[in-house]
């Protein structure tokens, strides 16, 4: 207990020695001053004194401040980092999902660019290839008028105008002489038909059997009497065809010694051949070519009547398939 004063006793003293010194003595301008041995050592005791309190107590709030301060810092930037360690995943996981929708786009469009192709390159397909078209003809009274390809009528036969060929609707005929093919009227010319074109008599004027039309046989066009033309361009398909719609007028069935009707193609080959029955019942033929697509040709019809002089082949209607 006296130790621990003494200890503040010494304390006080050197506390009252510090203050003396800094104020430099008394009120009164008459008191000495201390000695200049006692003042330094004063001082230099009042110095430290003050210095290791300074020091101490910065040193204290130093450390405290510093670790405060550290510890604020350190929590904050790691609070920081740890937003933005957060943010740049959130943007990261943005990132990836824009991306996933932008790769999504992009499939989306390659598919939508390769369905167009698809649907082009079908279009184009679907242009460049030409349709297979049908062509039906039947002979019209005013359309043979109006281009006066027919003379006088008598018993519903009218008799060409003049010798040679004539082209109506696309469908060509050629005759020898005025007679040898007519134009027929059911309606006794009245002109309000039906209307055929009719072979006054064989086509081919030497044929004395059958064997002259038989099928893959091969006839010169050039000495034909009398046919029916039917000519085509650009073919679409490589077997176009002509079917044609006949009757007879004869009073004997057509045999094979007798009436025929025939169809070739423009080079004369025999492509179809059929017996030309007796009576008003309409009956069809077909003949059917081998060509190469776009190529352009022709069908002829002919007719024979060999060992028979009455009657003739009428012809109704052609189709003509290319």
């Amino acid at each position: 207990m006296q130790f621990s004063q003494s200890i503040k006793g010494a304390g006080l003293s050197v506390l009252l020695t510090v203050l003396v010194a800094a104020c430099g003595g008394g009120s009164g301008g008459g008191d000495s001053a201390p000695a200049a041995g006692a003042s330094s050592s004063s001082s230099s005791k009042a110095s430290s004194a003050a210095s290791s309190v300074t020091s101490s107590t910065s040193s204290s709030v130093a450390s405290s401040s510093s670790s405060s301060v550290a510890s604020s810092s350190s929590s904050s930037a790691a609070s920081s980092s740890s937003s933005v360690a957060s943010s740049s995943s959130s943007v990261a996981s943005s990132s990836s999902s824009v991306a996933s929708s932008s790769s999504s786009v992009a499939s989306s469009s390659s598919s939508v660019a390769s369905s167009s192709s698809s649907v082009a390159s079908s279009s184009s397909s679907s242009s460049s290839a030409a349709s297979v078209t049908k062509t039906t003809w039947t002979p019209s009274y005013t359309n043979f008028a109006a281009q006066n390809l027919l003379g006088s009528c008598s018993s519903g036969n009218y008799a060409f105008a003049s010798l040679g060929s004539g082209t109506v609707d696309g469908v060509t005929y050629y005759t020898s002489s005025t007679t040898a093919l007519r134009f027929y009227d059911a309606s006794s010319c009245s002109n309000t038909g039906p209307f055929a074109i009719n072979f006054n008599g064989s086509a081919f004027p030497t044929a004395t059997a059958s064997t002259a039309w038989a099928a893959g046989n091969v006839i010169d066009l050039s000495t034909m009497t009398r046919y029916v033309q039917v000519p085509y361009t650009s073919a679409a398909t490589t077997s176009p065809s002509l079917t044609v719609t006949f009757t007879n007028s004869g009073t004997t069935a057509g045999t094979t010694t007798t009436q025929q009707i025939v169809i070739t193609n423009g080079s004369g080959k025999v492509l179809a051949v059929a017996l030309a029955g007796v009576g008003s019942t309409q009956t069809t033929i077909t003949a059917t070519d081998t060509v190469t697509a776009g190529s352009s040709g022709s069908f002829y019809v002919l007719f024979t009547r060999v060992s028979d002089t009455t009657g003739g082949l009428r012809v109704w209607q052609t189709e003509l398939t290319k």
